[in-house]
């Protein structure tokens, strides 16, 4: 005979299961959001490219590309403008032209450039042009970074990125 039909005449002489009570009843929202708060981005190959037709036809004069302009030097400038305003890099690239100016020096130029990485990702680049030493380049963005660009890094979600590029110093012709 099996174990369970010879424990049957004992089971119904244990106590019932505690009651904890009944479940409650769970409300889930009637209505869920139906607009996102930007509109979906197109992934890759030809839809990119419509993407920034879409954006620079949407562009009214842009009063923020000439702020830039005052302290940038901008590359593929109709790109770099969609790219920003798309991303909204406008506030954080206006906000940081005092720290750049304070560690890299008022006269150092400054250049936005859109860069691509193998899976196709882009990130605007503001390069700051350096006539220096390398050591001293790299302290300063150092200094840069930690004054001011790691406290608001987080609010661009990867799409903006600063460094330095050594260039010539005509006063010598050489390279540093």
């Amino acid at each position: 005979m099996s174990a369970l039909l010879q424990s049957a005449p004992y089971l119904s002489q244990l106590p019932a299961p505690p009651s904890y009570g009944t479940r409650p009843e769970i409300s889930w929202p009637k209505e869920q959001p139906t607009a996102p708060h930007k509109p979906p981005r197109p992934v890759g190959g030809a839809s990119a490219e419509t993407h920034w037709q879409n954006c620079n036809r949407e562009m009214p004069p842009d009063r923020v590309i000439a702020d830039l302009r005052k302290t940038f030097v901008i590359d593929d400038a109709s790109r770099v403008a969609a790219f920003v305003r798309w991303n909204r890099l406008s506030g954080p690239l206006l906000e940081a032209k005092d720290p750049l100016d304070s560690v890299f020096g008022d006269a150092a130029v400054k250049r936005l450039s859109l860069l691509s990485d193998e899976e196709g990702s882009l990130t605007l680049f503001c390069l700051v042009m350096v006539p220096g030493d390398m050591e001293e380049a790299r302290r300063a963005l150092r200094s840069f970074d930690q004054q001011w660009w790691l406290a608001r890094c987080g609010r661009v979600h990867g799409k903006l990125n600063f460094d330095f590029e050594l260039v010539l110093c005509r006063s010598t012709g050489t390279a540093t």
